[in-house]
């Protein structure tokens, strides 16, 4: 059972003056809030993730008294406009993992709902056939399942912003349970204030999705000059729209530690609960550092003090990385973007390194820099492209070593361009350069940019063709209850008024695509197949044959065609490509479907690009 009311941890120092004050936090707020875009609602929702403990009410008590203040028009500080007036709705989730946990959330909810904080109830539901108080990675899973849900709500709501009660306690036990994984460096940099939702990778609407962009496919070309393909190799015609949006983590509470939670809650009279399981030491690695740091005199080094100072100097030198990496990434010249096949071309800096001498001592410390530079970069101009959720830096050693020779540590391996491999790939995805002497026929601004560029070569970075392990799994679409009730579906003049969609999937981590099938049977969501063109291409007719040809070539010309997707019956009739908006003329009645590209990073000049 949890132990109710007001119970101060043991091995708590408590300063009843430090408290968190209010103004302090409707910055914090306001701050987060503006992370999300420049164009801002009147009246911003905020999700609230709760638990009842003492850091997750204190974080209650200090949405509720500015909800309090918002309600009586009380806002007066020389620090703050406090124009924003904040809707909050709180999340308990019930992980259903001990005794008594539904009675504590109906609790929770209630203290909740006194204080006019929209309480909602999640209950967790664990795979069919796991015992939660039988899993030995039940941290692991109870975080995944919990964030998963808690996003579906915010989601559900129209919800981007989700606030949950982290503080520099945790923050010290997260550093020290990484050192003890054998984490370094940047990886002992800590929790930011305000990151995208964890472990939501693929829920529309919850990780960088749910609202989406028609962005111009053409660059301007508005100088005859102008170098930038219209296609990966050809003409262009219909586009596609690029996924925005998504739900955020907030962590305003992380500048201030447990005691001055603790303070928070007693000062705003808001009695908590604590779960009994937290003081089981063996039960989570989380459960035994906080006894550590409770009960035992640790080395200066590992103390909380030490250890947030360490994150704090991480986090500033990743801070300054990422941004010489943003402004390498700047003298990138993206020439094309095309997402109906998740096409890229870019013409890249000659040099990585300064083009002054280094001395000899400096020369590999400068070195090490620029390879991490350059691989940052890399990353950010891959994840375009790359079906991976994630890509790691120590992945691209072999993708800096080609795309910058001057990276090379010795001069006996150090190559020409020209020896260099001229295909490759890595992290899925299929990297060629190419012979493409750069024109000599530039408007001034350009001519200054392209001094800096690689004069002779372009790269074009593709989907990585599949092999029988790599290909996207086929997912089944279910007719609509609508069809079932057309005597002649296929031929059928009506569509009904509203749709029903299948749920959105994001296909190959690249595509988001949802269908209505108002066909009778089951159609298939799959990768486009070599034996696949030819019966499609001589159903579509004449006309049909000679645009579907055009804007094959222009968007997916090559292997790269190989990587699409397709709808198709369950006997493997091709019936539409959708990322073409390509579809055999017996279904445009029947079968609608709905198709946008993952979110794109492109850089400040990206609607200058041709983005598909």
């Amino acid at each position: 059972m949890p132990i109710q009311g007001i119970c101060i941890p043991k091995h708590t120092r408590l300063n009843r003056t430090a408290h968190i004050r209010l103004s302090d936090f409707y910055n914090a707020l306001l701050s987060a809030q503006r992370s999300l875009g420049p164009s801002q609602p009147r009246r911003p929702k905020i999700g609230l993730a709760i638990s009842g403990g003492v850091d997750s009410m204190a974080l209650a008590s200090l949405c509720s008294y500015i909800r309090l203040k918002q309600a009586k028009k009380k806002f007066k500080d020389s620090n703050s406009a406090w124009t924003t007036d904040f809707h909050f709705t709180s999340f308990i989730v019930d992980h259903k993992a001990r005794d008594g946990s539904s009675d504590e959330a109906e609790l929770v909810a209630s203290r909740l709902h006194a204080r006019r904080l929209n309480p909602t109830i999640l209950n967790l539901h664990w795979p069919h056939g796991t015992d939660p108080k039988q899993t030995p990675d039940f941290e692991t899973q109870a975080r995944r399942l919990r964030y998963q849900a808690l996003g579906a709500a915010c989601r559900d709501r129209g919800i981007r912003l989700l606030l949950v009660a982290h503080h520099n306690d945790d923050q010290a036990e997260n550093i020290l349970m990484r050192l003890a994984n054998g984490h370094k460096s940047i990886g002992l940099k800590g929790m930011q204030s305000v990151s995208e939702i964890p472990d939501c990778w693929g829920l529309h609407g919850v990780h960088e999705s749910g609202t989406h962009e028609f962005e111009l496919l053409r660059k301007s070309a508005q100088n005859a000059g102008n170098e930038a393909p219209n296609s990966l190799n050809g003409e262009t015609e219909w586009q596609i729209g690029t996924e925005e949006g998504g739900v955020k983590v907030c962590r305003p509470l992380l500048q201030y530690g447990k005691s001055t939670l603790i303070s928070t809650c007693l000062l705003y009279g808001n009695n908590w609960v604590e779960d009994e399981t937290n003081l089981d030491t063996t039960k989570t690695p989380r459960n035994a550092v906080r006894y550590l740091f409770g009960n035992y005199d640790l080395p200066q080094a590992l103390e909380k003090k030490s250890l947030l100072a360490m994150a704090d100097r991480l986090n500033a030198k990743s801070i300054e990385r990422n941004a010489r990496a943003e402004r390498f990434f700047r003298g990138f010249k993206i020439l094309l973007f095309d997402a109906r096949s998740g096409g890229l071309v870019v013409r890249l800096p000659k040099r990585a390194l300064a083009t002054r001498v280094i001395p000899i001592p400096y020369l590999r410390k400068k070195t090490l820099e620029a390879r991490y530079k350059a691989a940052l970069a890399i990353r950010r101009l891959i994840a375009n492209v790359t079906p991976l959720a994630s890509v790691s830096l120590q992945s691209l050693k072999v993708v800096v070593d080609s795309m910058f020779p001057d990276l090379e540590f010795s001069e006996a391996v150090k190559m020409d361009k020209e020896l260099k491999p001229q295909s490759f790939t890595a992290q899925g995805v299929l990297f060629q350069r190419l012979e493409s002497p750069s024109s000599a026929v530039q408007p001034a601004d350009e001519r200054i940019f392209l001094k800096y560029l690689d004069p002779d070569f372009i790269w074009v970075l593709t989907r990585q063709p599949y092999d029988s392990a790599s290909a996207p799994h086929t997912h089944i679409i279910a007719p609509s209850s609508d069809s079932l009730k057309l005597d002649t579906p296929l031929s059928c003049n009506s569509v009904p008024a509203q749709l029903e969609w299948s749920p959105w999937q994001l296909w190959d981590g690249r595509y988001w695509i949802r269908v209505s099938n108002m066909t009778p049977n089951p159609l298939q969501l799959r990768s486009f197949k070599q034996e696949d063109i030819g019966p499609f291409r001589n159903a579509l007719g004449v006309k049909g044959r000679e645009r579907f040809d055009a804007i094959l070539r222009a968007a997916a010309p090559g292997k790269v065609r190989w990587t699409l997707p397709v709808i198709a019956e369950t006997t493997g009739r091709v019936l539409v490509l959708p990322s073409l908006q390509v579809v055999l003329a017996d279904f445009k009645k029947v079968l609608k479907w709905e198709v946008r590209y993952k979110k794109t990073d492109l850089g400040p000049k990206r609607d200058e690009i041709m983005v598909n």
